[in-house]
């Protein structure tokens, strides 16, 4: 890297190092998280750009209403209220962050990552609160919810999750222990 280059680099990170040091000050970041995850980076545990979505969550609304409100080009027919029953009731205002490992990970792994940082995985009434609020971000990157499971017949474990086919948008369900490639970002929320 020349020094023109590094120094524009360097430049940058300073900017948004005043940016980040500005938004604490202001109460828009919560100082212990961003402490965390500027240590995760630096170790490398995962990446996290500190966005997080607003949603609103109706916890009685049933999966398949919940389906139809996202609009989705194509969905798996397992995604139901029967194999996907919730255990949360009411209303509920949420924050989803969404967290990149930035390396394949497998699930139990991603579920512990998340503890550790003190997250929970999203459940299935929340990512689909998240895909019908913001269509657009699973164009970009599949959107993981780990928080919700259903056994098939067969015997795999399954979640689902949020992405793209060609130009359509999908919500698919996924096997648990074919694991995560390294462009997935996990849904999560505040313990």
């Amino acid at each position: 890297m020349t020094q023109q280059v590094a120094d524009e680099v360097l430049g940058k990170i300073a900017r948004q190092e005043n940016d980040l040091f500005r938004r604490v000050r202001e109460g828009t970041l919560n100082p212990e998280s961003v402490s965390r995850g500027l240590q995760d980076l630096i170790e490398g545990r995962f990446v996290n750009n500190g966005v997080f979505y607003a949603i609103t969550v109706n916890y009685d609304r049933s999966v398949e209403d919940g389906v139809r409100a996202g609009h989705y080009d194509c969905s798996n027919p397992d995604i139901t209220s029967c194999h996907f029953p919730s255990s949360r009731k009411g209303m509920a205002e949420q924050k989803i962050v969404l967290v990149h490992f930035n390396r394949g990970i497998e699930s139990d792994e991603a579920i512990r990552e998340l503890d550790k940082q003190g997250l929970r995985s999203a459940e299935l009434p929340e990512l689909l609160a998240f895909g019908a609020k913001y269509p657009d971000v699973q164009r970009e990157f599949p959107v993981v919810a780990l928080g919700s499971v259903w056994q098939s017949p067969d015997g795999n474990r399954n979640c689902a999750s949020l992405h793209r086919l060609s130009d359509e948008r999908a919500l698919s369900l996924h096997w648990l222990a074919l694991g995560w490639g390294s462009h997935c970002r996990f849904a999560a929320l505040s313990k």
